[in-house]
């Protein structure tokens, strides 16, 4: 496999694990969406605790998805662009949304970041 595959599994992997554990830990604690509010910076500040918590499963979903997906690769030692573009195609749609819900200069900046790791999972293999 190429390195930059070897980095967008690695990334997948990283990503998944760290947005899993640290938003499970924020719907488990009784203060864990304040934790989850700062975390979040991308949120603009008048958003509501509801909203928050629906961020919070939204990216405890999506660490799910990435982490699954960088851990099947690597157990059957095999790279399955279909699956990568799909999760990270998901996320960055849920992105664009996010974006055009707040309508948030931060939000706009993850919606860039998100489009750019998009475009190097689709062309990354090649």
């Amino acid at each position: 496999m190429s390195w930059t595959v070897e980095i967008i599994r690695g990334f997948f992997v990283a990503f998944g694990a760290l947005q899993t554990i640290t938003n499970f830990i924020y719907l488990s604690r009784k203060k864990g969406l304040d934790l989850a509010r700062n975390q979040h910076r991308e949120l603009p500040d008048h958003t509501t605790r509801k909203q928050v918590r629906v961020k919070t499963i939204c990216m405890f979903s999506f660490g799910i998805l990435f982490w699954a997906t960088g851990l099947f690769s690597y157990f059957t030692h095999s790279y399955y662009e279909l699956s990568f573009i799909i999760v990270m195609g998901a996320y960055t749609l849920y992105a664009m949304i996010e974006a055009l819900f707040y309508r948030y200069w931060r939000t706009f900046g993850t919606v860039i970041i998100s489009v750019l790791l998009f475009l190097a999972t689709l062309f990354g293999h090649v």
